[in-house]
Protein backbone atom coordinates (compact mmCIF):
# COMPACT_ATOMS: atom_id res chain seq x y z
CA UNK A 1 0.00 0.00 0.00
CA UNK A 2 3.01 2.55 0.75
CA UNK A 3 4.58 1.67 -2.25
CA UNK A 4 1.84 2.79 -4.28
CA UNK A 5 0.80 5.65 -2.76
CA UNK A 6 4.46 6.83 -2.55
CA UNK A 7 4.46 5.76 -6.68
CA UNK A 8 0.89 8.06 -6.95
CA UNK A 9 2.47 10.66 -5.44
CA UNK A 10 5.72 10.42 -7.94
CA UNK A 11 2.78 10.97 -11.07
CA UNK A 12 1.43 13.61 -9.63
CA UNK A 13 4.90 15.70 -8.41
CA UNK A 14 6.34 14.78 -11.78
CA UNK A 15 4.31 16.89 -14.39
CA UNK A 16 4.12 19.82 -11.81
CA UNK A 17 7.74 19.84 -11.72
CA UNK A 18 8.24 19.73 -15.82
CA UNK A 19 5.55 23.01 -15.68
CA UNK A 20 7.91 24.73 -13.47
CA UNK A 21 11.04 23.84 -14.96
CA UNK A 22 9.67 25.07 -18.36
CA UNK A 23 8.60 28.14 -16.86
CA UNK A 24 12.15 29.08 -16.24
CA UNK A 25 13.56 27.98 -19.35
CA UNK A 26 10.95 29.88 -21.00
CA UNK A 27 12.24 33.39 -18.64
CA UNK A 28 15.60 32.73 -19.44
CA UNK A 29 15.67 32.56 -23.38
CA UNK A 30 13.27 35.53 -23.10
CA UNK A 31 15.78 37.66 -20.92
CA UNK A 32 18.79 36.28 -22.38
CA UNK A 33 18.83 38.43 -25.52
CA UNK A 34 17.18 41.12 -23.74
CA UNK A 35 18.29 41.70 -20.48
CA UNK A 36 16.42 43.14 -17.56
CA UNK A 37 15.39 46.33 -19.10
CA UNK A 38 12.13 44.24 -20.69
CA UNK A 39 11.12 43.84 -16.91
CA UNK A 40 11.12 47.60 -16.07
CA UNK A 41 8.12 48.95 -17.66
CA UNK A 42 4.30 47.86 -17.59
CA UNK A 43 3.61 47.69 -21.30
CA UNK A 44 0.35 48.89 -20.27
CA UNK A 45 0.52 51.63 -18.13
CA UNK A 46 4.11 52.47 -18.92
CA UNK A 47 4.66 52.23 -15.15
CA UNK A 48 7.13 50.47 -13.24
CA UNK A 49 7.01 46.77 -13.85
CA UNK A 50 7.86 45.88 -10.04
CA UNK A 51 9.63 42.74 -11.14
CA UNK A 52 10.98 40.67 -8.26
CA UNK A 53 13.66 39.74 -11.29
CA UNK A 54 14.81 42.99 -11.83
CA UNK A 55 15.38 43.69 -8.06
CA UNK A 56 17.46 40.47 -7.81
CA UNK A 57 15.27 38.56 -5.86
CA UNK A 58 14.44 35.07 -6.74
CA UNK A 59 11.39 34.57 -9.05
CA UNK A 60 9.17 32.92 -7.11
CA UNK A 61 9.63 35.83 -4.40
CA UNK A 62 7.20 38.23 -6.84
CA UNK A 63 3.91 39.53 -6.51
CA UNK A 64 2.94 37.66 -9.62
CA UNK A 65 3.26 34.39 -8.55
CA UNK A 66 0.76 35.16 -5.87
CA UNK A 67 -1.81 36.76 -8.00
CA UNK A 68 -3.77 35.69 -10.90
CA UNK A 69 -3.90 37.99 -13.65
CA UNK A 70 -7.22 37.98 -16.06
CA UNK A 71 -6.59 36.96 -19.36
CA UNK A 72 -8.27 39.98 -21.05
CA UNK A 73 -5.61 41.61 -19.14
CA UNK A 74 -3.41 39.99 -20.96
CA UNK A 75 -5.08 40.19 -24.52
CA UNK A 76 -4.52 44.12 -24.25
CA UNK A 77 -0.94 44.11 -24.04
CA UNK A 78 0.32 44.37 -28.07
CA UNK A 79 1.29 41.70 -29.55
CA UNK A 80 4.89 42.76 -30.38
CA UNK A 81 5.48 43.29 -26.21
CA UNK A 82 3.68 40.05 -25.23
CA UNK A 83 5.92 37.90 -23.24
CA UNK A 84 8.61 40.29 -23.30
CA UNK A 85 7.75 42.15 -19.70
CA UNK A 86 6.12 42.18 -16.75
CA UNK A 87 2.44 43.99 -16.50
CA UNK A 88 2.64 45.80 -12.48
CA UNK A 89 0.25 45.09 -10.10
CA UNK A 90 -1.79 48.20 -9.89
CA UNK A 91 -3.22 47.09 -14.04
CA UNK A 92 -3.45 43.54 -12.55
CA UNK A 93 -5.65 44.85 -9.88
CA UNK A 94 -7.66 47.41 -11.41
CA UNK A 95 -8.27 44.75 -14.06
CA UNK A 96 -9.63 42.43 -11.34
CA UNK A 97 -11.81 45.38 -9.65
CA UNK A 98 -12.85 46.20 -13.00
CA UNK A 99 -14.00 42.67 -13.61
CA UNK A 100 -15.89 42.40 -10.44
CA UNK A 101 -18.31 45.52 -11.47
CA UNK A 102 -19.13 44.34 -14.74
Amino acid sequence: MEGMLRSLLSLCILPIMIIIIKFFIEIFFTLRGKGLAALKKCPLCGGPGGCAIEAGQVPHSCWCFRERVPQSLLEQIPPAQRNQSCVCQNCVLQAKADLQLD
